[in-house]
């Protein structure tokens, strides 16, 4: 058995930041995402009366986008200079096992203003069934991501963030005799 070094050298700078590094903003999300999620592929299809064959393609181009939008996040955001996107980045890295997230409300009120200026006021269908699709594949790589850090043999450092371990999964690197 190995043990976890809890010293982490990056700190929460704000309160964005400190909600962040809380571990009830980490759970909550886990709920309120596909809370939100089923509620607007419900709007969608039983308030705008959009059609089901329509909603559906939808909630794939929801997820497609989710994946362009988590790529650029990760590749332009949380590796920049900016600090409040870099610092959780990097707490992250230094202690994958620390249950840090975006704040939960973050991604709420950003679904939710996009649901509520397009869909709601303009009546826009298949719209909710998209922003819907884009929460349920955050919420799927938040699964992922956990059980990556916490339940298959708690990866810490360089291996856990990815790089090395599916690397290595993929192409093994041969031992020296």
């Amino acid at each position: 058995m190995t043990t976890v070094d809890r010293r982490i050298t990056t700190r929460p700078r704000g309160l964005v930041q400190f909600i962040a590094a809380h571990p009830s903003n980490y759970w909550v999300g886990f709920v309120t995402d596909p809370a939100v999620a089923l509620f607007l592929l419900a709007w969608d299809v039983r308030v705008l009366d959009t059609a089901p064959h329509v909603a559906l393609p939808c909630v794939t181009i929801g997820v497609v986008a989710w994946t362009i939008a988590e790529y650029a996040a990760h590749r332009w955001l949380y590796h920049a200079r900016m600090p409040l996107w870099r610092v959780g980045h990097e707490m992250h890295h230094e202690s994958p096992e620390l249950l840090i997230g975006l704040p939960w409300f973050v991604t709420a009120g950003f679904v939710g203003a996009c649901w509520y200026l397009v869909a709601y006021t303009l009546h826009v269908h298949a719209v909710a069934s998209g922003l819907a699709g884009f929460l349920a594949a955050f919420t799927v790589h938040g699964v992922l991501h956990h059980s990556h850090h916490h339940w298959v043999g708690g990866l810490s450092g360089a291996e856990a963030s990815g790089y090395t371990t599916a690397s290595t999964i993929a192409f093994p690197q041969p031992t020296s005799a």
